[in-house]
């Protein structure tokens, strides 16, 4: 064990922990750029695209808990509750961005079928990611 306490080899861990720290940062300018734009010109696109940032985030706070060594149970929960609850909400939020992004290719007239479709998408990540989380 080296003195940070990372996992054996150090230098796998050490290229770990430098990805996740680059992608929690380009994630944070990601996030940074979206709340530049003024709320009246932000359209719903960008409010998921700065809702994956935040979430992508996370996951790659989580993934960079996961190279030090000796770790208690409660924080293994918690890296786990990190990752995945991010992955969730990152894979919701990109499919969100696709569908609004899509519906303003649509006519008028799908309207409709394009609210349908989001809170089906909504109602399946609520209940597949609650059932993966606590089933």
């Amino acid at each position: 064990m080296n003195e940070f306490g990372l996992k054996e080899p150090h230098h796998l861990y050490i290229i770990d922990l430098v990805a996740c720290t680059i992608s929690a940062i380009a994630s944070l300018v990601m996030v940074y750029f979206c709340l530049r734009i003024p709320s009246e010109n932000r359209a719903a696109s960008i409010k998921f695209i700065f809702a994956v940032a935040l979430s992508d985030f996370f996951y790659s706070f989580g993934n960079g808990m996961a190279v030090f060594q000796n770790s208690p149970e409660i924080y293994c929960n918690i890296e786990g509750f990190f990752r995945h609850t991010a992955l969730v909400f990152s894979s919701l939020f990109a499919a969100c961005t696709a569908i609004v992004s899509y519906g303003t290719s649509l006519s008028p007239k799908m309207t409709k079928a394009k609210t349908y479709l989001f809170y089906l998408l909504i109602f399946g990540f609520v209940f597949f990611g609650g059932l993966a989380l606590f089933g």
